[in-house]
C-alpha cells in the first residue's frame, strides 16, 4: 500500500464519518501491527508521555501480561513507541479516540476501538473500489506498506523496521522493498487525487478533531 493509497483511503472514510476507521487504517500503517492485533488495543494501552517537551513519545503497550494474551510471536509486554513521522500526532488521536469510545460505551469501558472487524473489512473494500485504488486485496497491506515507506524513505534502518514489525527474518524485508512497484501504482494515480492525499496528510489531525473530511476528487460511483 502506497503511502498515498493510505492517505486517501483515511480521507475518503472520514468523509464518511468513519471516524474511527480513518484512524485505525492509519495506525496499522504507521505502526506495523497486525490487524487484530491493532484491534485488540484498549485504552490503558496508550501511555502518554510524561513531560510535554516534544523530547518524548506516547507509547503503545501491545499485549499487555496482565491481559493473559501473547502476541502472534509469542511475546507480552511489547513496548511500540509511536516515534514515526507519517502521523506525529498519533498518540494524542488515540487518547482523543478512546475519549470518544468511552463516551459511546461508558467511562468504564476500556474499548479503544467502536467498530466490528467486519464492519472495518467491508468499509475498507468499499472505500478501495470505489476510489479506483488498484491491488489492494488485504487490510495487512496497510502494515506491510509501513514497512516499505519507512525503508524507502530510509526512515528506519533494516533492523529497526523488522523489530518494529516483529518479523524474526531480514529476509522478510524484501517482499517490501519494492519501488518500482510503489511508483508504479503511485503513477497511475489522477494528479487530483495525489494532490487530495497530501491534503489529508498534512491536516488529518484537525480533521480527525473536528470530525469533517473533505470528499475525494474523484469517487466511482458503480
Amino acid at each position: 500500500m502506497p503511502e498515498e493509497y493510505l492517505w486517501i483511503t483515511a480521507g475518503y472514510l472520514g468523509h464518511l464519518g468513519l471516524l474511527s476507521m480513518a484512524l485505525y487504517i492509519v495506525t496499522l500503517f504507521d505502526t506495523y501491527l497486525r490487524p487484530t492485533t491493532c484491534r485488540a488495543l484498549g485504552n490503558d494501552d496508550i501511555v502518554a508521555p510524561v513531560h510535554s517537551s516534544g523530547e518524548e513519545h506516547y507509547v503503545l503497550l501491545v499485549a499487555a501480561f496482565e491481559k493473559e494474551k501473547a502476541t502472534k510471536t509469542g511475546y507480552y509486554d511489547e513496548a511500540l513507541v509511536l516515534d514515526g513521522d507519517l502521523c506525529p500526532q498519533l498518540g494524542a488521536l488515540l487518547v482523543l479516540q478512546g475519549q470518544r469510545a468511552q463516551r459511546l460505551f461508558g467511562p468504564k469501558s476500556n474499548r479503544l476501538w467502536d467498530f466490528a472487524p467486519r464492519a472495518f473489512y467491508e468499509s475498507w473494500r468499499g472505500a478501495v473500489h470505489k476510489l479506483g485504488l488498484q491491488g489492494m486485496e488485504s487490510v495487512h497491506q496497510a502494515r506491510h506498506g509501513g514497512a516499505s515507506r519507512d525503508l524507502l524513505k530510509r526512515r528506519r534502518t533494516e533492523m529497526g523496521v523488522a523489530h518494529r514489525g516483529g518479523w524474526a527474518s531480514m529476509s522478510t524485508l524484501r517482499i517490501y522493498n519494492k519501488p518500482a512497484r510503489i511508483l508504479q501504482l503511485v503513477n497511475e494515480l489522477e494528479p487530483s487525487m495525489i494532490e487530495y492525499s497530501g491534503q489529508i496528510r498534512n491536516n488529518f489531525a484537525k480533521w480527525f478533531q473536528s470530525g469533517a473530511f473533505p470528499p475525494p476528487p474523484i469517487v466511482i460511483d458503480h
